[in-house]
This record gives structure tokens, sequence and C-alpha cells, in this order.
């Protein structure tokens, strides 16, 4: 199991988005107010869209959870590729979520100036690691094919 490259990828992927809940996203400067905004403690401006926030928390617990289960799928690659490719999905329109939570957030006060952190970075750098994975996993497939026709 751990000796698979695709394992490390996912639980780097895991990682990755487990970390992305502690770390700050964007900072908001508006005056002498300044805001960091971070999805699991919710500091953010008290108009901002706060439902979106906790919907995205909840989606990236998830997806940190579903790549660690993942990997416990080793037996069974079919069911491995199928819920990777579900991952991918859900890890995709949670990052256009959390586009859009960030445009509402610079809605909010136009005036505010934003800076962003390494944290929105970690989700496309978990989308790219998941790719790599399922496709480690489809070429583990292919090769357990080809030695049982050889047989």
């Amino acid at each position: 199991m751990i000796q698979r490259i695709q394992t490390l990828y996912l639980l780097v992927a895991s990682v990755l988005l487990a970390c992305m809940l502690i770390l700050p996203l964007s900072s908001l400067v508006e005056g002498t107010s300044v805001w960091n905004v971070f999805l699991i403690s919710g500091q953010i401006p008290p108009a901002a869209p706060r439902g979106l926030m906790i919907a995205l928390t909840a989606v990236y617990v998830l997806l940190a959870f579903a790549d660690v289960l993942v990997i416990f799928m080793y037996k069974n690659r079919e069911r491995q590729v199928s819920w990777i490719t579900g991952i991918l999905l859900i890890l995709v329109l949670s990052v256009i979520l959390l586009l859009i939570f960030l445009y509402r957030l610079h809605s909010i006060s136009p005036a505010a100036l934003i800076s962003y952190h390494a944290g929105l970075v970690f989700p496309l750098v978990s989308l790219v690691l998941l790719i790599m994975a399922r496709k480690a996993i489809r070429k583990d497939q292919d090769i357990i094919d080809s030695l049982n026709r050889i047989r």
C-alpha cells in the first residue's frame, strides 16, 4: 500500500486540503480594519457570505477525509479510480465556489485592499496530485491486466 506512488500523491493531496483549512486564504485591509480570511475560523467581514464559507469548509474537510479513505481501497483499483474521479469533480466545483466566495467578498467592500495567500493554491496542487494518482492507478491496472493475459 505505502510503496505505491499514488499513495503518496493521495496523502500529500489530503494534507494540502487539510492545511488549506488552517492557513489564511486572503487578507482584506479597509481603513484600520484588517481581516484575515480563514475557512475554519470564520474571520471574515460582517457582511460576507457566511453560509458559503461554512459550505466550503465542510466540502474541504470531506475531500481531505475522502483522499485518505481512497488510500485504503488499494485492493480494488477500479473503485479507487471511480472515487478519485468523483473527488476531482467535487474539487473542481469547490474551487469554483471558492472563487465565487472571494469575488463576493471583494464586491462587499471594493475599496478594500486584498492580498491573496498560499492557501488558495493548495486546491489546485491537490487537483494535479489527484490526476497523477489516478494515472498511476490506471498504469498499475494495465500492468496487472497484461500479466494476466500472459498467464
